[in-house]
């Protein structure tokens, strides 16, 4: 009996919030209710935010703004408990990424900050402008070199190329008009690391999050993740995590079980 009450407390709940998924004023009815649970949504792509945090790095206004969008189409989908809590963590990652830059500054802040927004359009408004000035107070630091712009230039394309298994430090050279003896020192000189091992780096951390947030099979995974073989996978993914995909895929299960 408590249970079904719980459930029922918890749908009214919902269907009072859908006003700030949708921005919209009216009453909802038990119909909208059932339609926008089949469209909810869990998780936020983890790879979208990542690329929100580096082309605010980059300084692409653009790109901000594209990923930004797509973000919160997805938010939209979600229940209103979920959307709130993924709209914590999307300030928690951008309050960490970019310190004192933020309006909010500290972590501890985020939920009083979120109450201020009556809907998901009013935070969306507020985020773009927030990441637009971030962008600016960056690009005007003396310390965000030029150095520092063309590195994560090639982060951000190596995270929107992933998947191609053809990317190389050739064609990301190209991208940024110089030369490839060139990229190659200047991004180990930025990043402690060389160009090669981020982009293999990058493909394995592709597949443990396909793995875990997803059903694929592995050799969708391989491939979407830019693998050219399917014995290069395997090879290079037990040597980066101590297993194999299926063992890494189970384990993930064990723990969020």
């Amino acid at each position: 009996m408590h249970d079904d009450l719980r459930k029922v407390y918890d749908e009214i709940v919902d269907q009072t919030m859908f006003k700030f998924i949708s921005g919209d004023d009216k009453i909802y009815t038990s119909q909208d209710y059932e339609s926008y649970l089949q469209t909810q949504r869990t998780l936020l792509d983890d790879t979208l935010t990542e690329h929100l945090i580096q082309s605010v790095r980059s300084g692409n206004e653009e790109r901000m703004l594209s990923t930004l969008e797509e973000l919160f189409l997805q938010l939209q989908t979600m229940k209103y408990s979920e959307c709130k809590f993924q709209l914590s963590l999307l300030f928690f990652t951008i309050v960490k990424s970019f310190n004192k830059l933020t309006s909010i500054q500290s972590v501890d802040s985020i939920e009083n900050h979120l109450k201020h927004f009556s809907t998901l359009s009013e935070v969306s408004d507020w985020l773009k402008e927030e990441l637009l000035r971030i962008i600016h107070l960056l690009t005007s630091q003396k310390g965000f070199s030029r150095k520092d712009k063309v590195v994560e230039e090639m982060v951000e394309y190596v995270h929107y190329h992933i998947h191609d298994p053809m990317l190389s430090v050739d064609e990301i050279a190209e991208h940024v008009s110089l030369s490839k003896k060139y990229v190659r020192q200047l991004f180990d000189e930025v990043r402690g690391v060389s160009l090669s091992s981020y982009i293999l780096n990058a493909r394995i951390d592709k597949v443990k999050e396909l793995l875990r947030n997803t059903d694929l099979p592995i050799t969708d995974i391989s491939q979407q993740s830019g693998f050219q073989t399917k014995s290069h996978f395997f090879k290079a993914f037990k040597k980066a995590m101590g297993m194999t995909p299926s063992q890494y895929r189970l384990s993930s299960n064990e723990a969020n079980a």
